[in-house]
């Protein structure tokens, strides 16, 4: 692949490079700017017993909150049914 320019000649532009002191004279009387980068360090390990039996216990107490929407959910049913039941037998013995 062919480029624009010969191989003797250099590209048009260059980059600028600011030495770090320019740049720390320059913004110690501004505020900082929002567009600042910040760096995070996240120190992740193994979990150990304690963190362990913590999950394994969150874990059970939302099985536990399911179980007992789901069973209560269900309990409000069965009368629902049997009440639909009733009514539907109840409108067959009317139209004899």
């Amino acid at each position: 692949m062919k480029s624009n320019h010969p191989s003797n000649e250099r590209p048009g532009s260059e980059p600028e490079i600011i030495p770090p002191e320019h740049i720390e004279a320059s913004t110690r009387n501004k505020q900082r700017s929002f567009h600042q980068r910040r760096t995070y360090r996240f120190h992740v390990t193994r979990p150990g017993p304690l963190s362990l039996a913590l999950v394994l216990i969150m874990l059970a107490a939302f099985v536990a909150i399911v179980s007992l929407i789901l069973i209560g959910a269900f309990l409000i049913l069965i009368p629902l049914a049997v009440l639909l039941i009733a009514a539907a037998l109840m409108s067959r013995m009317f139209r004899r």
